[in-house]
């Protein structure tokens, strides 16, 4: 097989698709039938990622230790330290495997958990466009969903607990994101949001982004020496995610650009409607702000950048929806504002599925084998890596 085609990426466009068409029936219906436009999209979406086969990268490493993970019976908070990932997942794969050995059965049990969150998100936040909001989940969170099991979690988390932020609520703020650093470690940076996050002007927001877009053209270089250093004085896991890291290629300038300028624009122009809408659009707006500090600051290790904007990438899947918002009465702005974004939904959506890791199969229809998978992933990295 190639190690990219744009032929792999035909399951992922035709199920944007269908989520668009499910999302335009969203907006027209209501009543019965809205909902079960709604049921319909959750239950697709649980389908097609509770049910995939051995896709993307990292289940390379989630097989592997779900092999090896013991079940409730014989869990040792000891151990689960010890162990490379983080003690909350440990603990909450033990549960899994409490119930089944099943590694597919272990990937469905994680994304029904995963959705669960996700819907009560939605449902906060951005109930007006809720199948829409899904759609670019699919798009912006599919790999977060496909390859990074814990760190979604902990994400998802912590968009709950904006709840207790906006409310000024610090106690369960910070124990909501306690959880959140039992599932990733880098949920850390979630913390210190509690004082600030809220606070953000519209002049700083500018300012950030002006700056930012400087960074990202001239390509300084400064990221390696600061993580050299807080990475030291932080040891343990912090240490040795940070000598993977920077060990990662440089970014560099790239189309992916677009996915912060467009958003970027499209928000500054309706910055104080969108935020006079509700208590919590601000917030999203400041988070989108840290997506795009990720892109346009951290180019210098392209896993940095990846997995920094991954903590807050789930910001468009409120934000768009709200600037769609913004142009309901206008009907030639509107149109064209849903091209626009229709636009960005579908070119990432080829971009980031043509590599050969990223061939989707599901159990529904037979999938591929382990071993063709680890064969393929080998090839594609050029390694032996399993």
């Amino acid at each position: 097989m190639e190690n990219e085609s744009f032929y792999y990426c035909i399951p992922y466009v035709i199920s944007l698709f269908f989520l668009l068409l499910l999302s335009f029936l969203d907006i027209k219906t209501k009543g019965v039938g809205r909902s079960y436009v709604r049921i319909i999209s959750v239950c697709f979406i649980i389908w097609y990622f509770g049910l995939r086969g051995f896709v993307g990268s990292d289940f390379t490493s989630y097989y592997l230790f779900y092999q090896n993970v013991p079940n409730l019976s014989e869990f040792s908070f000891k151990e689960s330290t010890d162990a490379y990932f983080e003690p909350g997942f440990v603990f909450f794969s033990s549960i899994i495997k409490s119930i089944s050995d099943s590694y597919h059965f272990f990937v469905f049990f994680n994304t029904i958990f995963d959705i669960g969150l996700l819907l009560i998100i939605f449902k906060r936040y951005c109930n007006e466009y809720f199948v829409f909001s899904i759609a670019i989940f699919f798009v912006f969170g599919g790999e977060l969903e496909i390859n990074l099991l814990r760190n979604i979690k902990s994400i998802l988390f912590f968009l709950i607990s904006l709840k207790y932020l906006r409310n000024r609520k610090m106690l369960p703020y910070l124990l909501l994101n306690v959880i959140c650093l039992t599932f990733h470690a880098t949920a850390i940076f979630f913390l210190p949001l509690y004082f600030f996050l809220h606070k953000i002007s519209k002049r700083v927001f500018l300012s950030i982004f002006i700056i930012g877009f400087g960074f990202y053209f001239l390509q300084i270089k400064y990221i390696s020496l600061i993580v050299g250093l807080l990475s030291n004085a932080l040891g343990g896991i912090y240490l040795l995610k940070a000598t993977d890291y920077l060990e990662s290629d440089n970014s560099g300038i790239t189309l992916a650009f677009i996915y912060v300028l467009v958003p970027f624009l499209l928000i500054y122009k309706n910055y104080d409607t969108i935020v006079s809408r509700n208590n919590y659009n601000v917030l999203f707006v400041n988070l989108f702000l840290f997506y795009s500090v990720a892109n346009l600051f951290f180019t210098e290790i392209l896993v940095f950048r990846s997995r920094f904007g991954a903590l807050f990438v789930m910001s468009l899947c409120v934000v768009l929806p709200q600037i769609l918002l913004c142009y309901e009465n206008k009907k030639l702005k509107y149109y064209s504002v849903n091209f626009l974004i229709l636009v960005l939904l579908v070119s990432r959506i080829v971009l980031l599925n043509t590599p050969l890791p990223n061939v989707y199969d599901n159990l529904t229809f037979g999938i591929m084998s382990y071993e063709k998978r680890i064969s393929n992933f080998n090839q594609f990295s050029g390694d032996d890596v399993y």
